[in-house]
């Protein structure tokens, strides 16, 4: 019998854009730079900062082990051969999080629904991200932030999903055993695949209907679940 759900965060709980860098969308951070006096254009550090990011993504992905958002930014004024204070990076970092978090979208509600969940089971979030705040900054804005017993984000604990480390981690803190728990997400092999592996059960959010007819734990749309579950 189930008794927690854990949910995914970006794509599940939250809408977002996908690409870091639109249109002078981190315009706040590039004027870090400026102010600084370092000789680069918006075009040149958004293309310098978008290929260390996706170097450290694709090595993320390869051993799945997860790298905080600062080691990119200690990468790129390396690459600069801009010596940086630690204060100073911290807040290079903040300022990119907090640019790129303007392409986050809250999903209409998602109050009340989190609220109805949580009057059935205990809920928790695992995430891969590169800043925890980001998180659980967003879960406090949308006011559900106290609905979730536990939130465990990969930057924090080490390992991303679909690593079986950040699952049975998770579960050992809540004290529940994997077959008494969900997982909710829209990513087959992070989210659906990774939870069953650990014996989990995996619920697949397949906006696309790529799935329909393969898997019967999946659901149209996030505030489909209460149905699949059962719920009344």
């Amino acid at each position: 019998m189930i008794s927690h759900i854990l949910f995914d965060f970006f794509g599940t709980l939250v809408g977002y854009t996908h690409g870091h860098f639109r249109a002078d969308s981190h315009a706040r951070t590039f004027q870090l730079l400026r102010e600084r006096q370092i000789p680069i254009s918006y075009e040149q550090f958004s293309q310098q900062f978008s290929t260390h990011f996706q170097d450290c993504e694709a090595e993320s992905r390869r051993t799945l082990d997860e790298f905080h958002i600062d080691v990119v930014s200690g990468r790129f004024f390396q690459t600069l051969g801009v010596a940086v204070e630690p204060e100073f990076l911290r807040q290079f970092s903040a300022s990119y999080i907090a640019d790129w978090n303007q392409g986050t979208v809250y999903l209409p509600e998602i109050e009340p629904f989190i609220r109805r969940m949580a009057s059935t089971y205990r809920l928790g979030v695992i995430s891969n991200t590169h800043d925890a705040n980001l998180v659980h900054g967003n879960l406090a804005a949308m006011g559900v932030a106290d609905f979730f017993e536990i939130v465990v984000t990969s930057d924090v604990h080490g390992r991303r999903k679909p690593a079986s480390g950040i699952f049975l981690d998770t579960l050992a803190r809540l004290g529940v055993p994997p077959a008494q728990a969900a997982y909710v997400g829209d990513t087959y092999a992070d989210d659906y695949e990774g939870a069953r592996a650990c014996g989990v059960r995996g619920i697949l959010i397949d906006a696309a209907g790529a799935y329909v007819g393969k898997l019967e734990d999946r659901i149209d749309s996030l505030f489909d679940l209460p149905d699949l579950l059962g719920m009344r």
